[in-house]
């Protein structure tokens, strides 16, 4: 019987695809995973439990500039809203929209 070595993952890291945002959403994706990571780190949690990319990369895309319009984006629920909300906001409004 021959053991198989678990495969290796490659980490997501900094090299995440940003396809389809332009060069100002990008900015703010980076930004915004970067206060991810910090706000993760703070509770002891997996970074994708505080927000998963893809709702980040909505939240860069569309630039919501309201609680109203940040919880018409996929993967914010009311919890997150009210958790996270008014920080995902102000790093959107100093994004220069």
């Amino acid at each position: 019987m021959r053991l198989h070595e678990p495969r290796r993952r490659a980490k997501a890291g900094r090299a995440v695809a940003v396809e389809g945002l332009d060069a100002a959403s990008e900015s703010l994706f980076v930004r915004l995973r970067e206060w991810r990571a910090g706000v993760a780190k703070e509770h002891g949690v997996p970074a994708y439990v505080v927000f998963h990319d893809g709702t980040l990369r909505a939240i860069a895309s569309q630039r919501p500039q309201s609680p109203t319009e940040l919880a018409q984006i996929s993967g914010v629920g009311v919890t997150k809203l009210e958790r996270y909300g008014p920080a995902v906001l102000e790093l959107v409004g100093g994004a220069g929209a």
